[in-house]
């Protein structure tokens, strides 16, 4: 087995479970219920797994030999939950639950229309701009999951 392949399963897998654990954190807290937000420890190890995991979406996109011609979503998930996880800002601007729907209710328009939402602002095949797309999606997912689902600790 390839290390591309290990990969290909270990980043979707790590980022679905982080989403979960997140979401249910977020559900749990708004109903007044605690998941482990608040220990040091869970916010360290996710800190970590989201830099590893980053680190292997770069060297998964630089290894991997297969051009395909449809778009993860993995990358917006990844960015959209590093925003949540390492921005903790001091005052939040959205209601937490409404500010995760927001994103999720994106990131399944993202899942079904991607590639027609990307021709709408290119020509380019879809292949040859994955890169740049990737890089797009970490940053606005980083910024909107910074300013709509602002982490729990300070409330």
């Amino acid at each position: 087995m390839q290390f591309s392949s290990v990969l290909e399963y270990f980043i979707p897998i790590t980022v679905y479970l982080l989403l979960t654990y997140n979401f249910l954190a977020t559900t749990l807290f708004c109903f007044k219920k605690e998941l482990l937000t608040e220990k040091k420890s869970v916010r360290r190890f996710q800190h970590f797994l989201l830099t590893f995991i980053f680190i292997c979406m770069i060297i998964y996109h630089n290894t991997t030999t297969v051009t395909t011609p449809q778009l993860s979503i993995i990358p917006w998930i990844w960015g959209f939950l590093s925003g949540h996880v390492f921005i903790t800002p001091k005052k939040r601007w959205i209601n937490e639950l409404l500010g995760l729907g927001t994103l999720l209710a994106i990131t399944i328009v993202l899942f079904f229309k991607q590639t027609e939402i990307v021709q709408v602002f290119t020509t380019l095949d879809v292949a040859v701009i994955a890169t740049t797309v990737y890089l797009v999606y970490i940053s606005v997912g980083f910024i909107l999951g910074a300013f709509l689902w602002s982490n729990s600790l300070n409330k």
